[in-house]
């Protein structure tokens, strides 16, 4: 007995062979497609990464020469050293507040050329001044390399600079060094060059 062809059985799975033929590549593709998104997304987070680590670094070696440079001068109240003179130089290493009127300071001399001091000068944050005049602390000159320790007096009382000093600014508003306060000393030299520091009680 003779069979005619099943063509439509032959129809249906050349239908299905195309049909899975292309869902097959549909994926493929999709899947490359995220592939190339997903290493697009990662290339990015790492270039951030990268980015963030260099930032890192930066501050790492800015905080290391910072600290490097506050060991190398020594820790004291007073940061803040101002020469106007090419030949002069000096360096506050410690301060130290013996009262509420009184202050020492460790003075070096760190330049080429002895030191003598003939005025200073304390302010406080609101601008109130003391001023001592004609000023010859013992131990002048201060020699290159030497250290000198200075008393800083305020105030015209018992313990303070007397009336040799000059007040500027609020009346009895500045009387004593107060706790937790920050005040500015000026030391001026005999060749008129100011040396400015910064001392916290």
């Amino acid at each position: 007995m003779c069979h005619e062809p099943n063509y439509v059985g032959q129809k249906w799975s050349s239908s299905w062979t195309r049909l899975s033929a292309f869902l097959y590549f549909s994926e493929l593709s999709r899947t490359r497609l995220l592939s190339a998104g997903t290493k697009s997304f990662l290339e990015a987070q790492m270039n951030r990464i990268a980015q963030l680590l260099v930032l890192i670094a930066i501050i790492t070696v800015t905080g290391g020469l910072l600290f490097w440079y506050s060991l190398s001068w020594g820790f004291c109240a007073c940061p803040l050293v101002v020469s106007h003179g090419q030949n002069e130089a000096v360096l506050m290493e410690s301060a130290n507040f013996q009262s509420d009127t009184n202050v020492t300071l460790d003075i070096r001399n760190v330049g080429g050329y002895p030191v003598s001091f003939k005025i200073y000068q304390v302010k406080d944050s609101s601008g109130d001044i003391w001023q001592l005049n004609n000023w010859n602390p013992l131990g002048q000159p201060l020699t290159v390399n030497n250290l000198i320790v200075v008393n800083i007096a305020i105030g015209s009382g018992a313990g303070g600079c007397g009336n040799g000093c000059q007040y500027t600014g609020t009346p009895a508003a500045f009387t004593t060094f107060q706790s937790s306060k920050s005040y500015t000393i000026t030391l001026t030299t005999s060749r008129n060059n100011s040396f400015v520091f910064t001392v916290t009680r």
